[in-house]
């Protein structure tokens, strides 16, 4: 091992650590054997070259399938932000893992899943580190965390849940109001439809008896003239005629046509007189007697 090696790995030893949510960001504690190639993937690692190390762990995979190797390998796949690729290393890395290794896993195995929301399976992971390491304040501190937020969650869905029910009740009355007031208006409609069919019933049934009334009565009135004396009916005539005649004089008549009839009765009035002188003239006179 070179020197720059061993500085990284002193650089490493101070600062590593387990990865926890709050309050600290993801740590990780690397684990080396005699093998070349996990050394240099440790030392790339610590000079944050994770792409490198990464390349370094998959290098020493190929010769040999080792827990310590694929729990390295997922600190730098997640370092690089493929969560779902580290989760697999990390399940691997079970395998044959002592108990502090396997409580590792299981640690930031939980850390991959509380980030991806899956929380139930974040809090199963933290238990199953505290079983194999109970001491674990980061684990311990992240589980009850996972905890709490959880009971948010739930909490926060279960006013959601009754909120929407609550909408969906006053959706379901107003639609009942709704309903309720067409089916008045319906009725109202209704009953004003047979208000006016029963009166234009009976203006049917009025009109029809005015009818027959009327039929009824000329049959009388002609039978009343029919019956009538001669005289009455003459004299009915001429009140009749004298009626019209009323009727003719009252009719206006132009000035002009009236001076020409009143100059026309004086004309006939003098023809009258003349004739009357003439007569009274020619008339014999009464002899007187001589007594």
């Amino acid at each position: 091992m070179n020197g720059r090696m061993r500085a990284n790995l002193g650089r490493f030893a101070l600062a590593a650590g387990l990865f926890a949510l709050a309050p600290a960001l993801m740590g990780f504690s690397l684990f080396e054997r005699e093998d070349p190639d996990l050394k240099d993937g440790n030392a790339a690692y610590v000079d944050q070259e994770y792409p490198d190390a990464a390349a370094r762990y998959a290098k020493a995979l190929e010769r040999k399938s080792s827990p310590e190797a694929h729990y390295n390998m997922g600190n730098a796949l997640l370092k690089q932000g493929k969560a779902d690729e580290a989760l697999e290393q990390y399940l691997k890395a079970l395998s044959g893992a002592e108990d502090g290794l396997k409580a590792k896993n299981y640690y930031n195995m939980g850390n991959i899943l509380f980030q991806q929301g899956k929380l139930n399976e974040a809090i199963d992971s933290y238990k199953r580190s505290l079983r194999l390491a109970p001491g674990d304040r980061d684990a311990i501190y992240n589980l009850e965390l996972t905890q709490r937020v959880l009971e948010e969650q739930k909490k926060k869905q279960e006013e959601q849940q009754k909120q929407q029910q609550q909408d969906q009740q006053n959706q379901q009355n107003q639609q009942d109001q709704q309903n309720q007031q067409d089916q008045q208006n319906e009725q109202d409609k209704q009953s004003q439809q047979d208000q006016q069919s029963q009166q234009d019933k009976q203006n049917q049934n009025q009109q029809k008896q005015d009818s027959q009334q009327q039929q009824g009565q000329q049959p009388q009135q002609q039978a009343q003239q029919q019956a009538m004396p001669p005289q009455q009916a003459s004299q009915d005539k001429k009140e009749g005629e004298s009626g019209a005649e009323q009727n003719a004089q009252a009719v206006p008549i132009p000035k002009s046509e009236a001076e020409k009839m009143l100059d026309k009765l004086r004309e006939d009035e003098k023809s009258f007189q003349m004739q009357l002188f003439m007569l009274d003239k020619s008339r014999p006179k009464k002899m007187e007697q001589d007594w």
